[in-house]
């Protein structure tokens, strides 16, 4: 039997349980308007606070996006692994990779424009297209940006992964301006055509020029507004086969490190490069008996800190002003000079090795420098 006692209470709860009102149609459309309003405010304040920043810059930084809005190709997609094919650096590693394409069918991602400039120049070839990675993105996934309307700085402070000279690379001029602490000149992309030597073309055998008409299979070539002298076009079938890269000499000791190692290849396992491209190329014995070879002095120290190992022996090639790689030398026993202008193939900061501190000082006025022993060399890895 129900206790009917209690019914006028349940009543009394129903009461409480309302069905919410539908929203009209109308304040549906002003809930949609408010958002896309908040969005709009939120970019235009985004371009506001960024200098240099326009609406139309926002359009290009899509991650594997062109400028042009067409995706790249899955297969063109780089990842971690991927070399840049002059030095073999890890190429997306690089805080300045360049995306380039060359008119004999040649293409890859380059560590910095120098490894483009070294590739049109040793394999005769044209530039015909090229995008680079934005400077913005430095800290995250790589944002590319057509390497004709993009704006530089040429010859900044030293950029992660890439090699000399370092170019940084900006969506709009405004940005390159700002940038000022970072050095360089600032210049748009003819300018740094003509700083490079490179001579760019077009991509296609029938492009169209600038009134609308069709040029069948003449080469455009970028003109530099620097001034009227221009760089000199290499020529499309060489007369002689271009000149090699200099490499060490393996061997020129039968008793050097390189000779004991007998290594399968010649890349160094701290940052990919082809160790035997590069003026200072360093062989290391460790103090477990494992040898490996390296670009540079930077490479050898910072594996050796990475790995906590312990150098048993170390040597180097010799920056002979007649021919700089012939011979091996005791890196222990051998001078230095530490933060040079450049050495070829090596990484910053520059490292040119000689037998003694007289070699070291007559070499100086040419590459620059700071003259070290070893000990006051390796020392500076370990500020």
């Amino acid at each position: 039997m129900t206790d009917r006692s209690l019914e006028p209470d349940m009543q009394e709860e129903e009461l409480f349980y309302e069905e919410a009102p539908r929203s009209s149609l109308a304040e549906g459309i002003g809930v949609a308007v408010a958002l896309l309003a908040l969005f709009v405010i939120g970019i235009a304040g985004y371009v506001w606070l960024t200098p240099g920043l326009e609406f139309a810059d926002l359009l290009r930084r899509s991650p594997g996006r062109s400028t042009d809005g067409t995706q790249m190709a899955a297969a063109e997609q780089p990842d971690e692994q991927t070399r840049c094919p002059q030095c073999s650096m890890y190429a997306m590693r690089s805080v300045a990779a360049v995306h380039a394409g060359f008119a004999d069918g040649s293409s890859g991602y380059f560590d910095g424009w120098g490894c483009v400039a070294d590739w049109a120049r040793d394999h005769a070839t044209h530039l015909s297209s090229a995008e680079v990675r934005d400077i913005a993105s430095a800290d995250r996934e790589a944002q590319w940006l057509s390497a004709d309307t993009a704006s530089y700085r040429f010859g900044t402070a030293r950029l992660d992964g890439s090699m000399a000279p370092f170019v940084a690379a900006y969506a709009t001029p405004g940005h390159a301006q700002d940038d000022d602490e970072r050095g360089g000149e600032v210049m748009d992309y003819s300018a740094l055509l003509s700083e490079l030597g490179l001579v760019a073309i077009a991509a296609s055998a029938e492009t169209v020029n600038s009134n609308g008409s069709a040029i069948d299979g003449n080469p455009v070539e970028q003109q530099s507004d620097k001034g009227a002298e221009q760089p000199e076009a290499v020529p499309a079938i060489p007369d002689e086969e271009p000149e090699e890269p200099a490499v060490s000499t393996p061997g020129n000791q039968a008793d050097s490190l390189f000779s004991q190692a007998g290594f399968a290849d010649s890349s160094c396992p701290y940052c990919g490069m082809f160790a035997d491209r590069s003026l200072t190329h360093v062989v290391v014995r460790w103090s477990d008996g494992s040898y490996t070879q390296h670009d540079s002095f930077d490479c050898v120290f910072n594996l050796m800190a990475d790995e906590d190992l312990s150098i048993d022996a170390i040597e180097v090639t010799a920056y002979d002003i007649d021919k700089p790689g012939s011979r091996w030398l005791d890196a222990t026993a051998a001078c230095f000079l530490y933060d040079t202008n450049t050495v070829q193939g090596s990484m910053p900061p520059y490292v040119a090795a000689f037998a003694n501190a007289t070699d070291a000082s007559s070499a100086q006025p040419e590459l620059g420098g700071q003259v070290l022993d070893y000990n006051g060399l390796a020392a500076m890895w370990q500020q």
